[in-house]
């Protein structure tokens, strides 16, 4: 399944839980997790460690309550920091679907190799190697 089929995943309906917090198992900090479902703390601190090795962010989290549905719908923007390169949006029901998916959506970014390690990150602003970087993305 790829990662966009999995943050589309209904998370009302409990298959869906499931292979939520099956992917969510296969990042490293949470891998040890042996609760049924793996508690929004410990979600939140991945996020964290994530964000601080990675040159990766939140950019925003937003809350809406559209007219026709009783429901909120948590709206998170992610960014990539070295270039301020959108990364896209995770949409949820209830904050934990939210965190719970930004997890799957950061994790899937780093290994696919599109983020940096934050050192790297800096070293690229420092050296003012961002614009040629820049430059051959555009080349291509």
């Amino acid at each position: 399944m790829k990662t966009q089929e999995i943050l589309e995943l209904d998370f009302r309906k409990k298959e869906s839980k499931e292979i939520i917090q099956k992917v969510l198992r296969q990042v490293k900090p949470l891998s040890k997790c042996s609760d049924e479902q793996i508690p929004v703390d410990m979600l939140e601190k991945c996020v964290k460690v994530l964000t601080f090795k990675y040159a990766i962010r939140i950019q925003w989290i937003t809350i809406t309550t559209p007219e026709n549905v009783e429901e909120m719908l948590f709206n998170l923007s992610l960014l990539e920091d070295h270039n301020h390169k959108w990364l896209g949006n995770v949409y949820g029901q209830t904050f934990y679907e939210v965190i719970a998916k930004t997890v799957i959506k950061m994790y899937s970014e780093i290994k696919a190799g599109r983020i940096l390690l934050r050192s790297e990150s800096e070293e690229i602003k420092r050296t003012g190697k961002l614009r040629k970087m820049e430059d051959s993305e555009e080349d291509e």
